[in-house]
């Protein structure tokens, strides 16, 4: 008795010494590749076809583009875009005013719609490919009270999130799974994310969207990597949104209004 005993306490007391296996968070997916629609922490995603009626409809305001398998990025007005980033250098990655933002009511609650177009290569249309799929991992909304703001972890602090996707930090990691057959081409939307509006927003006149799509190369929960093109978020407003013109273009235009600033100058004298 008293052996066993000892044998008892010893393995207690090994067993103690043993760190603790901590438990990842469960996977979960939204598949839009089969359905039309889903729903995750109060925001509602659905399958989307938008056939533009004419020049204008689609503002895009956030381009992301790589060969990596994994892309990431934010809509900001500053240059250069942050390095880690797959943010694209262009008129298409810019600021965007919270006002511009489209709102949205279902089912008496209010959202921000914003759309998603993102571009893939696979077999022929009408087959399983699934190389025509994406993952869509990582999703944060934030207010933000500059145009130009270049540090995502600023930005993203969590007094100004107003959504963001669960992910690896939570109990459940989300991911949606999309269909870039969904739109007839470059341009237009396969996805509305439509994201709810909080009772009380953060100060800021300005609204940030962060993305990842491809998450990591793990092959073991089945992902969908990046292949081809870019991923380009947008929304749908009559809102006249600032252009960000190409360095060369801001250039000329200098040149051109200090050129007429002369002209008109040597015509008074």
């Amino acid at each position: 008795m008293k052996v066993v005993l000892n044998i008892s306490v010893f393995v207690v007391l090994f067993t103690l010494g043993l760190p603790c296996a901590q438990a990842g968070p469960t996977l979960a997916e939204l598949d839009l590749t089969s359905s039309a629609s889903g729903s995750i922490a109060d925001a509602v995603f659905v399958t989307y076809d938008l056939r533009s009626a004419g020049t204008g409809v689609f503002h895009p305001f956030l381009r992301i583009g790589s060969n990596d398998l994994t892309v990431d990025g934010y809509n900001t007005d500053a240059r250069p875009i942050e390095t880690g980033f797959e943010s694209k250098v262009s008129p298409h990655t810019r600021a965007l005013p919270l006002a511009a933002v489209p709102v949205v009511t279902i089912s008496g609650n209010d959202y921000f719609e914003f759309l998603l177009d993102i571009n893939q290569k696979g077999g022929p249309k009408d087959s399983a490919d699934p190389a025509w799929y994406l993952s869509l991992d990582r999703l944060e909304v934030a207010i933000g009270t500059t145009p130009d703001a270049s540090s995502y972890s600023t930005i993203f602090a969590p007094a100004n999130l107003i959504y963001t996707l669960p992910d690896e930090s939570d109990p459940t990691d989300w991911r949606i799974l999309l269909d870039s057959r969904i739109s007839s081409g470059s341009g237009q939307a396969d996805l509305a994310a439509y994201i709810p509006v909080p009772k009380v927003l953060p100060a800021g006149d300005y609204i940030y969207l962060y993305s990842m799509f491809g998450q990591d190369g793990d092959y073991s929960r089945g992902d969908f990597f990046n292949n081809d093109g870019f991923e380009e978020w947008a929304i749908q407003t009559s809102y006249p949104l600032p252009v960000i013109p190409a360095p060369g273009a801001a250039l000329l235009a200098g040149l051109g209004a200090g050129f007429v600033g002369w002209l008109r100058k040597r015509k008074t004298l």
